[in-house]
């Protein structure tokens, strides 16, 4: 019941919907920072520049394709804010 309530309030899905990018954003910065420690700052200030939820998704779901840092970077670099 409770749920359906959370689930239909528009506040209350922008909230929940604010704590999974932040879930998003700290899953890539720790991904970047284990497998690619130099580039750690770099993917900090570019998921705090992203605030849609599927870039951020698709982001890390490409990071986890990527195989060397060069690579990383340009996706880094080149993600859509």
């Amino acid at each position: 019941m409770y749920d359906d309530l959370f689930e239909k309030d528009p506040k209350m899905q922008k909230i929940l919907d604010e704590r999974e990018a932040r879930a998003t954003r700290k899953a890539i910065v720790s991904y970047v920072a284990k497998r690619f420690p130099s580039l750690t700052d770099l993917a900090r200030q570019r998921v705090m520049q992203i605030s849609e939820l599927s870039l951020l998704d698709t982001l890390l779901d490409n990071l986890f394709t990527v195989s060397d840092e060069v690579t990383a970077r340009k996706l880094l670099e080149s993600s859509v804010a």
